[in-house]
């Protein structure tokens, strides 16, 4: 049909159906598609906003590695998720509302149908629990690997000075083979549910026919056409579900590794006392019966009856072995590390000048 109308030029009635219906979907596409960057950028700012918080323990827990994976590979499932919830809860009611209809247009054989969609959508839901069992092993074994890249990466020269290279390459590539393998087992669950739910419809329509045939109920062309019309009424939403369902899965997953970090423990707030004005304060920093420890389960503190006084304008040095703790008293002073018990008290308030000519100020 042309798109000008020979009478006046205006579009035809049933093109300008087609041309409101296609701006009603890009519009409600566009508006899921700023839901889920919303949510993405949300999630997002929660997520490093909790790593500044974390305590010790809980950062040797989660690794710098699987905290990017949190930030990049979770928080854009979120994101690809909220694409999808619309399918998730309108395929259903679609099916059902369908069912309806064959019923009312073919009768008792419609229940043949019924019952194979019955089975078809408990066994799509079983190999669904095991994609989700799958995605869950999937990102540890991501989560193992990229830990073990950003450790060799941090520790670069001191892997090159013990030549570990042959080591450490030998663990990338097993976390490697491990993670291929889970990826393995999830694509192939994800391929098993995609051919269940594709072929639910045909299988559905095909014992519907037969039913009807056997039991001569009367099928005459009319209720053939028409029953093939409420099958092309639900075939798009059919087939778009399994992208649904693997999203959901995704979701599913993400959430909960997700919610774990979240519940991670943090710093204790106020542990090291800040004080933004101490002009003319003797002692700029002071530590009193400091007792501190790396995580709550230690028998023993780390630090034991630390007293520290610093005084203002003066240059200390902590010197000491290997492993003698002169890192965890700075993590201490900081704040980062479980305070047991005493006082700490500094200066937050720290001034360094904009001006261009700072190195002539102090010859």
């Amino acid at each position: 049909m042309n798109s000008m109308d020979t009478n006046g030029g205006r579009i035809p009635f049933d093109t300008r159906e087609l041309i409101s219906c296609l701006t009603k979907s890009l519009a409600a596409l566009n508006i899921m598609h700023r839901m889920g960057n919303n949510v993405r950028t949300a999630v997002m700012t929660a997520l490093y906003r909790k790593s500044l918080r974390l305590s010790s323990s809980a950062r040797q827990e989660h690794g710098v590695g699987q905290i990017t994976n949190y930030m990049v590979v979770d928080a854009q499932q979120l994101s690809d998720a909220c694409l999808q919830l619309h399918v998730c809860w309108s395929m259903p009611l679609q099916v059902i509302i369908a069912l309806v209809l064959l019923y009312q247009v073919i009768g008792t054989p419609a229940i043949a149908g019924i019952a194979a969609m019955i089975v078809i959508t408990f066994t799509s839901l079983w190999i669904t629990r095991r994609q989700k069992r799958f995605q869950g092993l999937l990102m540890q074994s991501r989560d193992r690997r990229m830990k073990a890249i950003a450790e060799i990466l941090a520790y670069m020269k001191v892997i090159k000075l013990q030549a570990w290279e042959e080591k450490f390459e030998e663990k990338v590539v097993s976390d490697r083979k491990a993670e291929f393998n889970r990826l393995s087992q999830f694509v192939y669950s994800t391929a098993a549910n995609t051919f269940t739910l594709w072929s639910l419809l045909p299988t559905v329509s095909v014992l519907t026919y037969v039913t009807a045939v056997l039991l001569d109920t009367g099928l005459t062309t009319a209720k053939v056409f028409t029953a093939t019309s409420v099958f092309s009424i639900v075939q798009q939403p059919i087939w778009n579900f399994p992208q649904a369902a693997f999203a959901l899965a995704q979701l599913v997953t993400s959430l909960e590794r997700l919610d774990a970090y979240m519940r991670s423990s943090e710093l204790e707030e106020g542990a090291v006392e800040k004080v933004m004005d101490m002009v003319g304060e003797e002692y700029p920093v002071t530590v009193h019966g400091g007792f501190f420890a790396w995580k709550e389960s230690q028998a023993m503190p780390t630090l034991h009856d630390i007293n520290l006084d610093i005084k203002r304008g003066s240059l200390v040095t902590i010197v000491g072995k290997v492993g003698s703790g002169k890192s965890s008293l700075l993590a201490a002073l900081l704040g980062e590390m479980l305070k047991v018990s005493g006082t700490v008290r500094f200066s937050s308030k720290v001034y360094i000048t904009q001006d261009v000519n700072f190195h002539n100020n102090f010859p």
